[in-house]
């Protein structure tokens, strides 16, 4: 029988007799296996305890701890109890109990089995839903694991539970802006501290008593509000009414400015919290309404009688007043407000002229200016006026001081018989054409500028010379170098003083006693203007009225060619003359083409030449009766590579 120790001894006998008993030999026999085996599992720490009742014949014990992945643990003892503290997590092992004593081992007891604690959750995740406040936390699956069991605390004191018997759970309802310490436990129903830690950071809270109100000089919006829980940064959003235009700002502090507002319009502004992850809810909206428009269709109209600028604009019912402002070109400004649609600069100064723009104001706010429209004053009047007679032409020569704002003025004289003439000049001096002999004339000067004419300049007087010689006449042969003059003869007149002005004031003069005089060295394309005087003082009293007459034109000069290619021809051009109305253009080319054309102006485009030949170009002028000498030369035409004419 299992531990028992037998005491063996050997007898010898026959039919007869017993012989004495040998020495006593001693035989332990195999311990017994243990019985009653019983372990237990401690959640705490994770060790299994393992006892049994005490096995006779044994001096110690194995025990053996078999996991169903193939991991084994052996404890030895020489009590009735073996702890493990070895085992595997999350495994189900077989547990056995052999004894042994000096010699053998028994048998194992039989087998136990027990599972040890779930193991702590792996990879164990947590994100924010930023759109609804949820949690969802995740991990691996472990072994034997029945059921999971998270808790989340918020510092706040909420706490939120979800339970799972799959590999995530979400956790409703945070409260925003709290970091929660979550805690994910694997429950197998006997073992519940298999825990595994980590922390999330809940939706930040909304921004609040956010306020907006307007930067005029920048037309921006300083925005306001109060620190929110969980916010990393914010972001402010300004859209307008109609959503048509949206603008932000961003800072890590409780204010920032929305720039690039539109004019004339209300902005709901909203504010959002933001850390790594999510962004918050939006805020309470706060309101605020930008500068105003600048004025639109700005007119201005100068009334120069009464020395004021009238401004006008479109109407604008959200402006309280309107300012205007008009800068000259010396930097003086000038202004006026109204608060209706036109506004009147008085007292302009002369001579001036006028940027003018139109702001519109509201709550002290001020629109940015409207577009700019130049205007300007009436110019200073004239000062210093003089004048003198050109007897030959019987032309008024008047010269002023320079006014200031004047771009262009006008002479003007009238004479006591009803008479006028005047000119125009951008500048002093002006040649007041056509004055009838023998008559006093009263001249003024005007200053005139895009916008207005001044008053007339101080008057003064100025008379010409009489009339006495009449039927005066004069005749140029074409390209003649002199001018035959004829007049009718007067008795008690002895000598007679022709003199010719040209336009560019030129003179040339003859005498004579008889009644005609040759004038000479005529230049050709001349105006000129003659006259008949009784002595060397031409402003006599016997003098005839100006006879006009205009020599041949000049041959053209300044004469140049330039290829037109895409009409296989030449575009000629000479220089001006003063007095041809028209021009004859002739080409001959060596092979007998001919191309020609008639023109007013003083360039002409010749069409479809020839290739590769010398062409003699002629040009003459004609005006009135006479046709210049003809201006030659030669050019020759070639062709390019593409086909193109060329010179």
């Amino acid at each position: 029988m299992c531990g028992f120790t037998y005491n063996i001894s050997v007898i010898a006998a026959n039919s007869i007799c017993n012989v004495s008993k040998s020495d006593v030999s001693h035989l332990q026999a195999v311990p017994c296996v243990p019985q009653q085996v019983e372990a237990w599992l401690n959640c705490e720490s994770g060790t299994v305890a393992v006892s049994w009742e005490p096995s006779k014949g044994a001096s110690s014990y194995t025990t053996i701890a078999q996991g169903n992945g193939g991991y084994e643990s052996t404890c030895n003892s020489s009590t009735t109890t073996c702890m493990f503290d070895d085992l595997l997590c999350g495994l189900n092992y077989s547990i056995t109990v052999s004894a042994s004593d000096d010699t053998c081992s028994s048998a194992k007891s039989s087998p136990l089995v027990i599972n040890t604690v779930r193991c702590i959750p792996q990879n164990v995740k947590a994100e924010m839903v930023c759109s609804n406040d949820t949690g969802v936390v995740s991990w691996e699956e472990g072994e034997e694991v029945s059921s999971y069991m998270v808790q989340a605390f918020g510092p706040d004191g909420d706490k939120i539970n979800c339970n799972s018997t799959t590999t995530s759970c979400q956790l409703p309802n945070m409260h925003c802006g709290q970091l929660y310490n979550l805690t994910v436990t694997a429950e197998d129903g006997q073992c519940d501290n298999s825990n595994a830690y980590l922390d999330l950071q809940s939706v930040p809270c909304s921004p609040t008593n956010v306020k907006a109100s307007l930067l005029c000089d920048s037309n921006s919006a300083a925005v306001t509000w109060e620190r929110a829980s969980g916010a990393l940064t914010y972001r402010a959003v300004g859209v307008t009414e109609d959503g048509s235009h949206q603008t932000e700002c961003n800072n890590t502090m409780t204010f920032c400015d929305l720039s690039d507002l539109q004019c004339g319009q209300t902005y709901n502004v909203s504010v959002y919290s933001q850390d790594e992850s999510c962004s918050s809810v939006e805020s309470n909206k706060a309101y605020v309404r930008t500068a105003n428009c600048p004025p639109q269709n700005v007119v201005v109209d100068s009334q120069c009688d009464e020395g004021t600028i009238v401004v006008s604009w479109s109407p604008n019912t959200d402006a309280q007043y309107f300012h205007v402002a008009a800068v000259s070109n010396t930097r003086a400004r000038l202004y006026c407000n109204s608060s209706g649609t036109a506004c009147t600069i008085k007292d302009v100064p002369c001579g001036q002229s006028y940027m003018v723009t139109v702001l519109s104001v509201r709550d002290g706010c001020e629109s940015k200016p409207s577009a700019v429209v130049e205007t300007s004053s009436a110019p200073c009047v004239p000062r210093n006026i003089e004048g003198r007679l050109d007897c030959v032409s019987n032309n008024a020569w008047v010269t002023w001081d320079a006014s200031e704002g004047a771009l262009s003025y006008s002479v003007q004289a009238t004479g006591v018989g009803g008479h006028n003439s005047s000119c125009t000049s951008t500048s002093s001096p002006c040649a007041v054409p056509d004055l009838e002999c023998g008559t006093l004339y009263t001249i003024h000067v005007t200053a005139i500028n895009k916008h207005c004419r001044s008053n007339h300049s101080a008057t003064f007087e100025l008379e010409t010379g009489p009339c006495a010689l009449t039927s005066i006449s004069a005749v140029t042969e074409c390209n003649s170098s002199t001018i035959l003059v004829e007049w009718e003869k007067m008795d008690d007149t002895p000598l007679y003083l022709v003199t010719a002005e040209g336009h560019d004031q030129t003179l040339i003069s003859c005498n004579s006693s008889s009644n005609s005089c040759v004038l000479r060295d005529i230049h050709c394309g001349m105006h000129y203007s003659i006259i008949v005087s009784a002595s060397s003082d031409k402003c006599s009293s016997l003098r005839s009225p100006p006879k006009k007459i205009k020599t041949a034109p000049c041959v053209p000069e300044n004469v140049t060619v330039e290829a037109s290619c895409e009409e296989n021809g030449a575009t000629v051009m000479w220089g001006p003359s003063p007095v041809a109305t028209s021009f004859f253009l002739t080409a001959t080319g060596r092979d007998g083409h001919v191309a020609s054309c008639d023109t007013s102006e003083n360039n002409c485009t010749l069409t479809h030449l020839h290739c590769g030949q010398l062409y003699n170009l002629t040009i003459t002028a004609s005006g009135d009766n006479c046709t210049s000498q003809p201006s030659t030369s030669t050019f020759r035409t070639g062709r390019d590579t593409m086909g193109y004419l060329y010179l």
